[in-house]
């Protein structure tokens, strides 16, 4: 259950997107409490930000209101490092669930060479991290979509996504890929995503399996059923080299127009 969420603020120009759709997103995940986090970040750019941190706090206090009168619980927090990192251990000091940032839908080419504090988190995230789009639209009654390839990675996806569904949300899940055939790891895996696809049939979630790629399909199929969620795996704490070689997993992360739940691998 996701009931604490760390949510990165900075206060850019597409705060206001992200805290417009914070309500739809807790209560879509079932969130009841939020610890808004600031992070004056360390290295000479930002260096005269560091005797500011009142000034941070009193701003967090200004946006806590507002939720607040919505019957969240929310707190508030001003750290100091690099971004990702600093908002990753503020939700582990806190006790978060889950980590909620605003994407800014940069080029994958500048985030290759620049780096953003989104990717960097999703790198390192060792909890669930929900990426809003700034420029995305999230339809608060539509379906949770999970996307899930049959591998061991996915798993805690998928029960974050029957976590959901068990709470009365609307649920699809699809295996975008070919058919099992053969002995090959790749068959196997599509041979447990069709058996998972069944046994969540059988607990009211419709299920597609298509022969397609993988990333257009959960476009495809996230457009087509206004999607209020995305629900992704990734490989552990560290999958840097999945991130970079163009995984689902990225693109997914990158592109996606509504707000995107990305979730660890449970670690061995």
């Amino acid at each position: 259950m996701l009931n604490h969420a760390v949510v990165g603020v900075d206060f850019s120009s597409g705060w206001d997107a992200v805290q417009n759709a914070l309500p739809s997103v807790t209560e879509c995940l079932g969130v009841r409490r939020l610890t808004l986090v600031y992070v004056l970040e360390t290295g000479y750019p930002a260096a005269p930000e560091l005797d500011h941190e009142d000034h941070y706090r009193d701003r967090l206090q200004a946006l806590a209101e507002p939720l607040r009168e919505q019957g969240l619980e929310v707190d508030v927090v001003v750290v100091i490092g690099r971004p990702a990192v600093a908002l990753n251990d503020a939700a582990r000091d806190v006790g978060a669930d889950c980590v909620v940032l605003g994407s800014r839908g940069h080029s994958a080419w500048r985030d290759f060479f620049l780096g953003s504090t989104v990717m960097d988190a999703a790198r390192m995230a060792a909890l669930p991290l929900v990426i809003v789009p700034v420029d995305g639209a999230m339809g608060a009654d539509g379906p949770i979509l999970l996307a899930t390839d049959g591998s061991a990675n996915a798993s805690a996806a998928e029960n974050a996504f029957l976590d959901l569904v068990l709470q009365g949300r609307r649920g699809h899940a699809l295996h975008a890929g070919p058919q099992a055939n053969g002995a090959s790891a790749r068959a196997v895996e599509a041979e447990q995503a069709d058996l998972r696809l069944e046994a969540m049939a059988a607990a009211g979630v419709t299920t597609h399996h298509v022969d397609a790629d993988p990333r257009e399909a959960i476009a495809r199929m996230a457009r087509d059923e206004k999607a209020s969620l995305i629900v992704v795996g990734k490989r552990g704490h560290n999958p840097l080299a999945e991130l970079l070689l163009g995984s689902t997993a990225e693109a997914v992360c990158r592109h996606s127009g509504v707000p995107v739940l990305l979730v660890p691998a449970e670690e061995p």
